[in-house]
């Protein structure tokens, strides 16, 4: 079975550990205050891009993607022993980007396609659960991307 299967197979208990961005901004005081956390669910803690990912309890299950554009996710994480509450309390604006997932190897395969804003969080004692909705890009009137000869070649 290839990496990328294991990656995507949820059948099983088994699939590639992510690399996970949390982030979320607040004011204190006049000041732009930022909360960034960045984790692996994985047993040992890895670094990558110059950034510290720390091993966490996590579970990130993205949804199918509609017309090429994110389908969103959800992500229930551990809130023990880290910043996840801070966040959930204190920022109106939550970001989770997938950044990459870690293969058999060792060596982490860069994803650019998993950012999540929009959705809804649910905390109990132990864990945070974000629910995050698909790209409302598609239910616009006019189009978010404006198609050009630098997006969109041979087409425009």
């Amino acid at each position: 079975m290839s990496d990328y299967t294991q990656l995507f197979s949820f059948n099983g208990t088994y699939s590639l550990p992510y690399l996970i961005h949390l982030s979320g901004s607040y004011k204190r005081n006049g000041e732009v205050q930022t909360i960034d956390m960045r984790f692996i669910n994985d047993v040992k803690s890895c670094t990558y891009g110059g950034y510290r990912y720390k091993a966490e309890a996590f579970n990130y299950k993205p949804n199918a993607s509609e017309f090429g554009l994110t389908g969103g996710g959800t992500l229930e994480i551990s809130v023990v022993g880290n910043q996840v509450i801070n966040l959930v309390e204190l920022c109106s604006n939550v970001t989770l980007e997938v950044v990459g997932c870690m293969m058999k190897s060792g060596t982490i395969t860069e994803l650019k396609h998993f950012v999540h804003k929009n959705g809804t969080i649910r905390v109990n004692r132990n864990t945070a659960t974000f629910t995050f909705k698909r790209d409302e890009r598609l239910d616009m009137t006019f189009p978010a991307l404006i198609w050009n000869s630098q997006n969109n070649r041979g087409n425009s």
